[in-house]
């Protein structure tokens, strides 16, 4: 797929830990250009991912990752996700469920990370962020 030699396109792939479509990872490569900057960020951003890719049925196909620029998104490690509390879970399944799913932009995968995201988000309310 590489046979323009990418090394930025190579890292990734060696780094990514579901190899599915590597042909359309390489088109959504191809179609980002990124940086020597961009792939170091791309880079470190899977290696960090890897904290809440404990399900490997969640983890995007590459293509999927570059396209939606996921190395964007908020990591959240398992430690943080088992930390809410009883009440915390209650309350942000009943706002959960009483506006009819998630309402992020972007959605969210499921419901439980649509409630991590929201109690994360009360929880920076709370300390002023």
């Amino acid at each position: 797929m590489s046979s323009s030699g990418d090394i930025g396109f190579d890292r990734f792939w060696v780094a990514y830990p579901r190899r599915q479509a590597k042909r359309e990872a390489w088109k959504a490569w191809c179609a980002l250009k990124p940086s020597p900057d961009l792939v170091e960020t791309i880079v470190r951003s899977v290696d960090a991912h890897r904290a809440q890719w404990d399900d490997p049925r969640f983890i995007p196909l590459p293509a999927t990752f570059l396209r939606g620029e996921r190395w964007l998104d908020e990591i959240v490690t398992y430690a943080e996700r088992v930390a809410i509390t009883r009440e915390e879970r209650e309350r942000a399944v009943q706002v959960y469920r009483s506006a009819g799913g998630c309402r992020h932009q972007p959605a969210c995968h499921s419901m439980a990370e649509c409630i991590g995201v929201l109690v994360r988000g009360w929880r920076r309310a709370e300390r002023g962020e």
